[in-house]
């Protein structure tokens, strides 16, 4: 039996990932000083969401189940970190102490930007690593996404990575950076990716340029996502995107 505390249920919802039991020490704009809990961060560096498979109501309702082979073939792309959204409301009782079905938590035992201004932390809790999404422009990334109303509209709409378009990701990223040596705290981009149903020399120009970006800030980031609509994976075809993939590991 494993019981929880309710708002734990809540988590996998909050944009915050916890480390245990580091400090924080020193500059955080400062690469060379950074402290335990900055290292763990930056050690997250180039990642990808497994989207789609244990965030669903049950596993494969949303066309995607997890295999041990995944694992293997995202190390030897050269990802170093794997993010697992998971519903663990799905599967909990429904009343107190809100056990996990034990079958379900053995399973996956592999352990909005605009709104971060708001995230109010405890001052006395150091361990504790922001992170936000990035699918700016939303009219480009999610063109044609089915469950988004009016996103048929959008179809056809290009990233061509004008002066205009760089800046408007440049002023989210740097708003994130703001974020971070205000509050002192590490972040992570934990999402971004732009729907399959998006031109893909768009699509790769885009992902290019925020990959670059963050980079040059020393954020880490996660794609938007591994076999999914957004993915970089075909799952029948057993086969990469090469152009999406070379675009997150140009060399």
């Amino acid at each position: 039996m494993i019981s929880v505390n309710p708002l734990s249920l809540l988590l996998p919802f909050f944009n915050l990932l916890f480390f245990v039991g580091l400090s924080l020490k020193g500059s955080a704009s400062d690469q060379s000083s950074f402290p335990d809990i900055f290292r763990q961060a930056y050690l997250l560096e180039q990642g990808v969401n497994f989207g789609n498979a244990l965030e669903a109501p049950q596993e494969g309702d949303w066309g995607i189940r997890l295999e041990e082979r995944y694992f293997d073939l995202i190390k030897k792309a050269g990802f170093k970190t794997v993010r697992l959204p998971v519903r663990w409301s799905a599967h909990a009782q429904e009343m107190p102490p809100y056990t996990i079905d034990p079958a379900f938590f053995e399973r996956i035992d592999w352990n909005s930007l605009k709104k971060l201004s708001e995230l109010k932390l405890p001052e006395s809790d150091r361990c504790i690593i922001g992170t936000f999404h990035a699918y700016a422009p939303f009219k480009f990334t999610h063109q044609g996404a089915e469950w988004i109303p009016g996103s048929k509209a959008w179809l056809r709409t290009q990233w061509l990575g004008t002066s205009e378009e760089k800046e408007l990701i440049r002023i989210e990223l740097d708003h994130a950076v703001d974020w971070w040596e205000k509050n002192r705290r590490p972040i992570w981009i934990g999402e971004f990716g732009s729907y399959s149903k998006a031109d893909l020399p768009s699509r790769c120009r885009w992902t290019e340029f925020i990959v670059r970006e963050c980079e040059w800030r020393h954020l880490p980031w996660a794609y938007w996502e591994f076999g999914a609509g957004f993915g970089l994976y075909d799952r029948l075809q057993n086969k990469w995107n090469p152009l999406l993939l070379r675009s997150l590991f140009p060399f």
